[in-house]
């Protein structure tokens, strides 16, 4: 994959690009013959937590700053109670899991955003343009209100 991309566009694939890559592939031939891109959609973890969060987070995922910050923005998440994290975290210690800390805070923002209903479900961009096979080119995020991008 990575090789045809750089065929392609004169550029390679970053590591995570190229893992994810063939995911991507199975993911589109999926909305291309008949998949429903209402609800198969595509939202980023940074996005989401920031959502949570009201305001940017200052601090990588990978430092103890950063856990701390994304889990405080998802402390009020209705779905969750005190200490999900912790007994998630926990089982995936004991039982020979390879899953990383950033990789759980990403999960665990992401799954309450794919259980959101409609009212609280927002794109990014607002009005995001389609790409050259119709589907939309967009993230989403839960939250009440759209996200202000920009300086505002």
């Amino acid at each position: 994959m990575t090789e045809k991309n750089r065929v392609l566009t004169g550029e390679g694939l970053s590591q995570q690009a190229a893992s994810i890559s063939r995911g991507i592939v199975k993911v589109e031939n999926l909305l291309r013959n008949g998949g429903d891109e209402e609800i198969l959609v595509k939202g980023h973890p940074e996005v989401c937590f920031r959502a949570f969060n009201g305001e940017s987070l200052t601090h990588s995922k990978k430092t103890a700053p950063g856990v701390g910050e994304r889990f405080s923005a998802i402390s009020g998440v209705p779905e969750y109670r005190d200490g999900d994290w912790r007994t998630l975290a926990r089982a995936l210690g004991d039982e020979d899991h390879t899953v990383q800390l950033d990789d759980l805070l990403d999960a665990l923002v992401l799954a309450p955003t794919a259980r959101a209903d409609d009212v609280k479900l927002q794109t990014l961009p607002l009005e995001p343009p389609v790409d050259a096979r119709g589907l939309p080119m967009q993230m989403v995020y839960r939250s009440e209100e759209e996200l202000r991008t920009g300086s505002g």
